[in-house]
């Protein structure tokens, strides 16, 4: 494969897609859709289609004289006027550049994979790890057919298909637009979470992030949904025990120690059958990159047609040794497009800096995440954490969790108060609380 001339290539498709465009411009528009200039095999075609860029950005004529001027010094290197005049008589009808404009990009594929191929023996040499060599590799495989993931679509098309789905939603007595958070005072105002939505979990230490990403993944696996969580900070086993103690409302702490009475051993059988019947997987590698993340969701979706992905939580991603605002920008920004490539929502955990703490009321602000890089601007949804209790023992409002929908871009914004017990990680509307204090079988109607 060190034989340059062995690598796939084919110059009469080179010929024809270059060659059809000068003696028809249109046929510009058609090639601009499947290929670049870094498509083309031959160094003297990439030059030349770079001038036909050029030229078509500029909304210029294409034809001998006008791309002989756009190569002024460099038309000598590409075979001078003889040769672009030999290719206006490689000519095609207009409708083959597609055809032609494929082939170039089927060869032009086959060489990036070769090359990823001989970038992967010589990780392999030098002593890379293999997890590093496979998932670089990955990366850069999944990446090859990336400009197949967005396509110009007409009004009409767009028009239909919103249509569509209004008309579903009507048929389904007008419920949520997205997926239900199974919180409904929070799907109420956020109208659930759509397809595509980049939603951020914000808060201070024990706030009760994590109890809300499960309770959260919880409800939307019991719809029949397949949620993937990465906990980047908790094990798996941790997870798992906060789950069981919001499930069996036995408080974690002894769940954990194992000192459990009989009815209780029960209960804790019954909530792991349930859990085993549910679509939830978890990842808990530690100190993992977006590179990382972006490759196992993608297999992820193919494998189990993944409808949420939780991330806990964004500061434990690892950078690239970048500044660490500029670190987190990249991280939200490839999140956020992983959620709109996959079409699925994406919801992130977020802790805020210590901002809330100098201010006399230390409920968290929209702000407050400026410090994070561009994950305000990048979010749809916004929901913050605010526990009073946390910060004033006195307070009247014990038990109590503030979710602050500080940004909803097709919803509410506005505070939702939603009842919290610790001692078992579990969060509730406020409707199943009785004159303030915790009442065991109000508490579990419903489930």
């Amino acid at each position: 494969m060190n034989n340059v001339t062995a690598l796939p290539s084919s110059i009469e498709a080179e010929r024809g897609v270059i060659g059809t465009i000068l003696n028809n411009n249109q046929a510009m528009d058609i090639a601009l859709e499947l290929i670049t200039p870094e498509d083309f095999y031959r160094e003297n075609h990439k030059v030349i289609f770079k001038a036909l860029v050029n030229l078509h950005e500029k909304n210029a004529a294409m034809d001998l004289l006008t791309v002989s001027e756009q190569l002024k010094d460099g038309l000598k290197e590409i075979g001078g006027i003889t040769y672009l005049s030999q290719l206006m008589g490689a000519y095609t009808p207009t409708s083959n550049v597609k055809e032609y404009a494929l082939i170039v990009k089927d060869k032009s594929n086959k060489r990036k994979i070769i090359k990823i191929a001989n970038e992967m023996m010589l990780d392999a040499c030098n002593n890379s790890s293999v997890d590093d060599i496979l998932n670089k590799a990955e990366s850069k495989i999944l990446d090859i057919n990336s400009y197949k993931d967005s396509e110009i679509v007409t009004a009409k098309t767009v028009a239909m298909n919103a249509y569509e789905k209004i008309e579903e939603n009507y048929n389904k007595g007008g419920g949520l637009a997205g997926l239900a958070t199974g919180i409904k005072s929070i799907d109420n105002m956020t109208g659930g979470l759509e397809p595509g939505d980049y939603v951020i979990l914000a808060a201070r230490p024990s706030m009760g992030k994590s109890a809300m990403m499960l309770e959260i993944s919880e409800n939307v696996a019991k719809q029949g949904k397949s949620v993937l969580v990465f906990s980047l900070e908790m094990t798996k086993e941790k997870l798992m025990n906060r789950l069981f103690s919001s499930l069996t409302k036995i408080p974690l702490e002894r769940i954990k120690t194992g000192e459990l009475t009989s009815p209780e051993w029960n209960k804790l059988a019954s909530a792991a059958n349930f859990i085993c019947q549910q679509k939830l997987y978890f990842d808990d590698k530690g100190g993992q990159t977006v590179n990382e993340i972006r490759s196992k969701s993608r297999k992820a979706k193919l494998q189990y047609d993944l409808d949420l992905i939780v991330i806990d939580y964004i500061g434990k991603i690892q950078g690239q040794g970048e500044n660490r605002n500029q670190e987190l920008s990249r991280i939200s920004d490839a999140l956020k497009n992983l959620a709109k490539e996959l079409k699925i929502p994406i919801v992130v955990l977020c802790q805020l800096s210590r901002a809330p703490e100098a201010r006399s009321d230390h409920r968290p602000m929209l702000s407050d995440l400026r410090e994070s890089g561009s994950i305000e601007q990048d979010a749809d949804i916004v929901i913050m954490l605010y526990r009073d209790e946390y910060y004033n023992a006195e307070t009247e409002e014990k038990n109590i969790m503030e979710a602050i929908v500080t940004k909803s871009r097709d919803g509410k914004t506005g505070t939702v108060k939603l009842y919290w017990d610790g001692n078992t990680q579990r969060i509730r509307e406020l409707d199943y609380v009785h004159e303030g204090s915790y009442n065991p079988e109000i508490f579990g109607r419903g489930e």
